[in-house]
């Protein structure tokens, strides 16, 4: 402990120009906001007795969300789709909207080239 304390202390005793501080400062300041992807769910909550449903979208996976929420004992999650978010979610903002998943959008703008046919006979 002692050696701690003297590590310290001659630590304290250097002498930092107070253009190293400003310019620590600035360059903490100046840098940009960390951001990171997610992952949003679209969770189904059926009720058995009354045949209700409710869709929920989370950042929380069908297992991980009973855990914060839980169900009622007659209810039943069901993991629907997910999907990945690269908005900032800082401060508590909403979980980013599902993407179009319309088939036309997803279908390919040619067609694939057909595959070529081979003769097994002279291909051993």
């Amino acid at each position: 402990m002692n050696f701690i304390k003297r590590l310290l202390f001659k630590i304290s005793l250097i002498p930092i120009p107070p253009c190293a501080v400003v310019l620590l400062f600035l360059t903490v300041a100046a840098s940009p906001k960390a951001s990171a992807e997610y992952r949003a769910f679209e969770l189904t909550i059926t009720d058995t007795d009354k045949n209700k449903e409710r869709t929920v979208i989370s950042t929380l996976d069908h297992l991980q969300y009973p855990r914060y929420y839980p169900l009622m004992k007659n209810e039943i999650i069901a993991y629907t789709d997910s999907w990945m978010c690269y908005e900032n979610m800082a401060n508590f903002t909403k979980t980013c909207n599902k993407p179009d998943r319309d088939v036309a959008t997803l279908k390919p703008s040619s067609t694939p080239p057909t595959p070529l046919k081979t003769n097994s006979a002279t291909n051993p």
